[in-house]
């Protein structure tokens, strides 16, 4: 969740790493080793639970030696396979069925009072906190959450590249909402596997393993596939975890089996479950593609723990477990996680930074025990042994309808204000942007001869018609709540490529026959002159293709991929795709943009900035040099300035006074611009274009009533249309004669 210095912001409110969720209270009833007589509780399983809490809170709050504390979730996953397994097998062997209305009560009374309260409790402190362009968004988390479909709700936001914002308060929903859809899944499915054993009186373990397989490879096969392919998506699904509450759920099938152990090699099994455990979470970091295969060891890990638990419930590694103070925060775990994440969230975003320090995280994580505590006391505890609530199921069912109720109204009524003001904000053509300070574009401070390539008229021409900045209290389009959306249609239609996409579609654009062919290629930044280019060609009657891509640098070399934590290997395929159809295409002219400061990868390494950078240039008038061979000109454009710092943001705090929120050009984020030497050394045309987005070198966050910037380094749609007749005039000097 920290912004990303080599490819364009990926989203903060994108699960990279949110975390985990408790599973359910380790109570239930098993086999013990010693006696062979039954116990309803297992302290080396609550404290196991303890020791996943405290990797997850200890990752959350910035502790550095455990980089890889995110395997919590891990470990919930496999315990809570394993204890409601346990559960449901229960029930079945004693009464030949499961009760799926009681199942589900127990669950309702057990989970959600206490999370109906946390998500309340987000939107109160959201109203106060968060500012009005991010509580919409905050809003329908919250929604997503209370419905359990926060995973799938995160995981879009994954995969959407311009997705921006603070990071959300309820993001660690997630996990909860994984294991409620497996909850929803999981009895009907053994049930349905046991149907013909409970029928004849057989052995429901061969059916039931089975089943297992059938569940467990398939998901761990796709994990590893969407882990290597679409990691966001991966680390949320619940089709990539299934694996891993299946593997607790064989455990559970194999209680018996496991208590037969010999001593020496459960207590070996014990310790070196531990060590895995504890060896991810030392040794994974946040470039390590999660969950896939690396997944294995933290979850076969938490598995050899259980199991060797099962055989010696009070010896070796399950003595460690069971000690007091881990069984206490085990039982605390649930309400822990709960708590721990809105407020180190929300006072980062009132304190006005990206994260807190690890000193304030870890103050919060220990003042957050406290309030789990209190939580589970008055809370949890209450509902969850209630005599009137167990006895009565559809009571506790009536119970978790009101809870979702809640959280899903809460959500609304943070949703709506933003949403409605939004819908009554004025169209965003009704302000003149960037014709209010450049004025007509024969009369605009352009480029000049040496810059562009070509001659120009009025190189000293009056720059702009009234100072750009914004005067307080002046009115913005887009509506502040929408400027995030603000995006070109190429980034919604799918011809903006995401990470996986290695072929743009046809993307054709203006006049389908038109008698000019004009090719916008590049990466995001590319996109983002998208909408200037589309008015261009449909005024003109023109044909307009664009082939860009999402952090793609058209160099021909491998870069490195924060997103997908690998040698970007999509972005190689789709560049020589995108030359082969220009190639067909034979266009007129090529203009080309690209942000500049990308890692490149030799050896299966990432080089630093100062061995990156001379490539990157160097494949630049490579590249430069071929689109040259395909089309009658080639023009590069100047990369855009960049903010380093989210001007909406900015806008939320100064919405009456937009001027407060502008810098000067020389205090824009600083990227190597290669581009230009390399359109030099190619020999093609070159043209500034800071000038249009920073006239007399002030970039103004709001220029003739529309805001400039959607993000910290992307201009919104609305304002880049207003440059079109700019971009026009600078069109017309590279476009070969007919």
């Amino acid at each position: 969740m920290t912004a990303l210095d080599d490819a364009p912001r990926a989203s903060r409110r994108a699960p990279a790493r949110p975390r985990a969720v408790p599973g359910v209270r380790a109570r239930g009833r098993h086999e013990a080793a010693r006696g062979g007589r039954p116990s309803s509780f297992r302290p080396d399983i609550e404290g196991l639970r303890a020791v996943a809490i405290l990797l997850v809170v200890l990752y959350h709050v910035g502790i550095p030696f455990v980089p890889g504390g995110f395997v919590g979730v891990d470990v919930f996953f496999v315990i809570s396979g394993y204890l409601i397994t346990g559960l449901v097998l229960r029930e079945m062997q004693t009464t030949g069925t499961v009760s799926v209305v009681s199942f589900y009560a127990r669950r309702a009374k057990r989970l959600l009072p206490a999370s109906a309260v946390v998500l309340v409790f987000v939107v109160v402190a959201s109203f106060f906190v968060v500012s009005k362009v991010d509580q919409p968004d905050v809003g329908m988390d919250v929604v997503a959450a209370s419905l359990f479909v926060a995973n799938w709700h995160f995981g879009l936001s994954a995969v959407d590249y311009f997705a921006a914002g603070i990071p959300s308060p309820v993001l660690h929903f997630w996990s909860l909402s994984v294991e409620e859809q497996f909850y929803l899944v999981w009895p009907w499915l053994l049930l349905l596997l046991t149907i013909p054993a409970r029928r004849i009186g057989r052995s429901l373990l061969p059916p039931l393993l089975v089943g297992l397989v059938v569940v467990a490879v398939p998901s761990l096969w796709w994990s590893m596939q969407q882990t290597a392919s679409d990691p966001g998506w991966a680390y949320v699904s619940s089709l990539t975890r299934a694996w891993e509450l299946a593997v607790g759920g064989g455990l559970a099938m194999l209680v018996p089996h496991l208590a037969r152990l010999p001593r020496i090699a459960a207590a070996l099994l014990g310790w070196a479950g531990l060590l895995a455990v504890l060896a991810a979470a030392v040794l994974y970091t946040e470039d390590t593609p999660f969950p896939g295969s690396a997944a294995l060891l933290p979850v076969l890990g938490t598995a050899a723990l259980v199991a060797a638990g099962t055989r010696l419930p009070d010896d070796g590694a399950s003595r460690l477990m069971r000690a007091p103070a881990m069984v206490r925060i085990g039982g605390l775990s649930y309400s822990w996680y709960l708590w721990h994440w809105p407020p180190l969230v929300l006072l980062a975003v009132y304190f006005g930074v990206d994260e807190l320090p690890v000193w304030q995280g870890v103050l919060v994580g220990i003042a957050t025990l406290g309030v789990a505590a209190v939580s589970k006391k008055v809370v949890e505890e209450p509902f969850h042994h209630s005599p009137t609530l167990s006895r009565y199921p559809q009571r506790a069912l009536r119970l978790g309808a009101a809870c979702i109720a809640a959280g899903v109204v809460a959500g609304l009524v943070l949703w709506l204000p933003g949403t409605l003001a939004a819908r009554f904000a004025p169209p965003p053509d009704s302000a003149p942007g960037a014709a209010a300070v450049l004025g007509a574009p024969q009369d605009a401070a352009g480029p000049t001869a040496s810059e562009s390539g070509a001659p120009q008229a009025s190189a000293s021409a009056k720059p702009t018609a009234a100072p750009p900045s914004t005067p307080p209290g002046t009115a913005f389009v887009p509506a502040l709540t929408q400027i995030r959306k603000d995006v070109a249609a190429v980034n919604t239609d799918g011809c903006n490529q995401q990470y996986d996409g290695t072929r743009s579609p046809d993307c054709v654009y203006g006049k389908a026959d038109g008698d000019r062919t004009l090719v916008l290629l590049g990466d995001s930044h590319a996109a983002s002159w998208f909408p200037a280019l589309e008015k261009i060609a449909a005024d003109r009657g023109w044909r307009l293709v664009s082939l860009t891509k999402h952090a793609c640098t058209i160099a021909p070399v491998t870069v490195y991929s924060p997103v997908l934590k690998r040698a970007y290997t999509e972005c190689d395929q789709w560049r020589a795709n995108a030359f082969k159809r220009i190639q067909q295409e034979k266009p007129d002219l090529v203009l080309t943009a690209n942000r500049q400061n990308y890692y490149v990868m030799s050896g299966g390494q990432r080089l630093g900035r100062s061995a990156s950078d001379p490539r990157i240039a160097a494949g630049l008038a490579s590249s430069y040099r071929q689109l040259d061979r395909y089309a009658g000109e080639v023009l590069v454009l100047q990369d855009n300035p960049m903010p380093g710092e989210d001007r909406v943001d900015c806008l939320s705090r100064h919405e009456d006074d937009p001027a407060a929120c502008d810098q000067r050009l020389s205090e824009m984020l600083a990227t190597p611009k290669p581009e230009r030497a390399a359109a030099s050394a190619a020999g093609v045309a070159y043209s500034t274009t800071a000038w249009m987005f920073c006239p007399q070198k002030l970039c103004a966050t709001v220029i003739g009533g529309v805001a400039v910037w959607r993000d910290d380094d992307h201009a919104t749609a609305t304002y880049t249309r207003t440059l079109a007749p700019y971009l026009a005039r600078i069109v017309d000097k590279h476009l070969p004669q007919a």
